[in-house]
């Protein structure tokens, strides 16, 4: 039989490393442990954490809790939370500011087509922008290769470079992924122009000689031109290593669309246009100031807030205006990979790079975090945001649920405004958008499964179940194979002793994998499981190390670990098949089941 063959196999395969992973409890693999909610908004898990959010924001205007931070009279805001799968939002929140009723320009009241300034936030366009127009496979070539002013700077420097690089560039070092990922090591901003460095030799600092190149603004003075700017740019020096350790720049982005421009022999707005903001359908995102500001909100007036502050060659880093409704757009456009291939957006939303805060990552433009759940499992936003004058703004990504949320504020308080109100939101939203999901896995997979065929000489059956004691996935609590204890097995497999047969786990979690070609409706849905035995006392019981156990034992070519669930048209799990085994269980009906217990009774 299949299990006595595969005990024979363990004396060969000591080493597979099943267990050790789940000593102190389960330890998931990185990634959904159940599949994402298709209806959040039925949840009533998320009804309620939406009265929570409202009713704390409300609170946190009227000054009634010290939990959220906000600036009533100065900075209106508007929040919007999403899921792919909805069409309507299912979170919408707009506050005008009292002091912001009788503006000299734009909106007195907010709403979704309210245009903001999103600042940084446009570094999240630009990379869009890149890898919808070219895709991504430049990203690990130079710089260099692709604007010709630095590739003359590494020419004319090379002898430089082989014995200084404290006061020299090595363009040649720095790809197009690490301007996009904040690795390439240059400068934050392009050098201040000659009133910047007025206001400082004013506070006593020496007198410095101008650089040499002409600049243009007002508030914000920025290089003219794009002479200007290279001008300026390499009288600068580096901040570190290429690829070495994170450091935020806004000019990188400069570069990047100057690149990129090179690359397709188009202008950076043209591209953004043709391939986002058109294939997005969206009305109220612009590159550049729009021509009225009667949509817009627009605080004090638009010098003090920056509204019109022009960025020039630097729009690409934060020039961008827009509202939550194109945001959301934008949002729903990256979860659904309808701009992309789905293998690129994965690779896109992936860290480049750790940062000193093991909380925190970055990615391009990614502004990665952890996001705390209550199974501790390893759950990462992914995040944009940004900062000009009196705007503020936050892009949220929640991949695991296929959810996003953004926060946008415009106010002399919009920059704790709006990070409080990023704060809350995940706090309250995410245990809701957990437990929806795993109310929805109940749904479609929990129940027992066993052979249909009763006269059939091999008889099995399993059940699953998604409980809810905060752990992830989905739980096999009983397994039996032709008359034998399946656990009796995986207890022998990840090496515990016979006596702890109840701490075993069987655990399966969703692979993203599925076959749709079934002439009868029924779609095919992988899963892998993770066997481990719960033992807190255990040596190295704290490491975390499951994704080295899967598929790490095969019989016939086939993971011992492979399960396939066949899913209905209704979206509800109808078998499923331990696939090393060769055979199918079916979902036994719980009504009929009854039924049968009662003509039996």
């Amino acid at each position: 039989m299949l299990f006595r063959n595969t005990l024979y196999l363990l004396a060969f395969t000591s080493s597979v490393p099943y267990s050790r992973a789940e000593n102190a409890g389960p330890c998931p693999l990185l990634g959904p442990d159940v599949p994402p909610p298709f209806s959040p908004s039925a949840s009533n898990n998320v009804a309620r954490a939406k009265q929570d959010l409202a009713a704390l924001i409300q609170a946190a205007l009227q000054g009634a809790t010290k939990d959220v931070q906000l600036d009533p009279n100065n900075t209106s805001f508007s929040i919007d939370v999403y899921s792919l799968h909805e069409k309507e939002s299912l979170f919408t929140y707009h506050y005008s500011a009292p002091a912001l009723a009788d503006p000299k320009e734009g909106v007195a009241e907010v709403n979704s087509d309210t245009i903001y300034r999103i600042a940084s936030v446009s570094k999240l366009f630009t990379v869009y922008t890149y890898l919808v127009a070219v895709g991504d496979t430049s990203l690990s070539s130079p710089v260099t290769n692709y604007v010709p002013e630095l590739a003359d700077y590494a020419a004319k420097h090379a002898e430089d470079l082989q014995t200084n690089d404290i006061d020299y560039v090595d363009w040649r070092s720095i790809t197009i992924g690490a301007l996009a990922s904040q690795m390439s090591g240059v400068f934050r901003d392009v050098a201040p122009g000659p009133a910047a460095d007025a206001k400082l030799s004013h506070r006593g600092l020496p007198i410095v000689p101008p650089v040499n190149a002409s600049y243009c603004g007002d508030a914000l003075q920025i290089p003219c031109n794009r002479a200007a700017f290279f001008s300026s740019y390499f009288s600068q020096q580096p901040v570190t290593l290429s690829h070495r350790t994170p450091i935020y720049s806004n000019s990188g982005f400069q570069i990047l669309a100057y690149a990129l421009e090179n690359i397709t022999s188009q202008s950076f707005q043209s591209l953004l246009n043709t391939h986002l903001l058109d294939s997005l359908n969206v009305t109220s995102t612009f590159c550049s100031m729009p021509q009225s500001s009667r949509n817009s909100v627009v605080p004090v007036n638009a010098s003090t807030s920056w509204y019109d502050a022009d960025l020039r060659d630097e729009s690409p880093a934060g020039s961008i205006y827009s509202s939550i409704n194109d945001l959301r757009k934008l949002g729903i456009s990256i979860l659904n990979s309808t701009l992309l291939p789905p293998t690129q957006t994965r690779r896109w939303m992936k860290p480049v790079s750790f940062t000193s805060d093991p909380n925190w990552a970055v990615g391009a433009p990614w502004e990665i975090t952890r996001v705390p759940t209550t199974d501790n499992r390893a759950v990462w936003a992914y995040t944009k945001s940004g900062q000009i004058g009196l705007y503020r703004s936050l892009v949220v990504l929640l991949p695991e649920w296929n959810v996003g949320y953004t926060v946008l504020g415009a106010g002399t308080g919009c920059t704790n405004s709006v990070n409080n109100l990023g704060r809350v939101v995940a706090a309250i939203i995410t245990p809701a958008l957990e437990q929806a999901a795993k109310n929805e896995a109940k749904e479609i997979f929990a129940g027992s499964y066993s052979t249909k065929d009763m006269t059939a000489s091999i008889q099995s059956s399993i059940t699953i179940e998604v409980g809810d004691d905060r752990k992830p996935g989905l739980e096999v609590t009983r397994w039996e194979y032709n008359g034998m204890d399946a656990f009796a097995l995986i207890t022998a497999l990840v090496g515990a002793d016979p006596g702890d047969r109840d701490k075993v786990s069987i655990r399966l979690y969703p692979m993203g994998l599925n076959s749709y070609n079934g002439a009868d409706g029924i779609k095919k849905s992988g899963f892998r499981a993770l066997y481990g035995v719960s033992d807190p006392d255990a040596p190295g019981a704290d490491d975390c190390t499951s994704w080295m156990a899967v598929d790490a034992l095969e019989y016939g070519a086939i993971g011992v670990d492979n399960f396939l669930f066949g899913i209905g048209k209704d979206e509800i799990a109808t078998s499923i098949e331990p696939r090393a085994l060769r055979s199918i269980l079916y979902r036994e009906d719980p009504h009929e089941r009854l039924i049968d217990q009662e003509k039996t009774a």
